[in-house]
């Protein structure tokens, strides 16, 4: 089954969860766009069934639903992990789970915060004047 990811060419969490596909070379993927500018994501009942928080993006794999893009990308990266790829710590590595649990935890609160502004004014910006409407 196709994967299918649900977002905004504008939305910066689209954004992270395209790169982690383009990075594992994910290219069997049904990209649904929806308005964000209009706000779709938090009014329509079929988006909301699968993201009660009403954001983007979501991932639906089978049987499977994901919202949030960091949970997302893990999600990739471990299952379409390759041999000697080390994206994710084993879990019998409680080290280096609490070394990747830290990175990410500073990336959220303390790197993302920063950089958000640039990458909305000039890469977000910037393909939305390219793509106009384009997932």
């Amino acid at each position: 089954m196709v994967l299918q990811l649900i977002g905004a060419a504008t939305s910066w969490n689209t954004l992270r969860a395209r790169h982690v596909l383009f990075e594992k070379g994910i290219h069997d993927v049904e990209l649904i766009d929806i308005n964000v500018a209009n706000g779709d994501q938090k009014v329509k009942p079929d988006h909301l069934a699968k993201n009660p928080y009403g954001k983007v993006p979501v991932l639906i794999d089978g049987d499977l639903t994901l919202f949030e893009s960091r949970a997302i990308a893990v999600y990739l990266a471990v299952k379409w992990k390759t041999s000697g790829e080390s994206l994710i710590p084993e879990a019998a590595n409680p080290g280096a789970i609490g070394l990747f649990s830290q990175a990410a935890s500073a990336e959220l609160t303390q790197f993302d915060q920063l950089v958000e502004p640039f990458v909305l004014s000039h890469v977000i910006a910037n393909r939305k004047s390219r793509t106009r409407g384009l997932l």
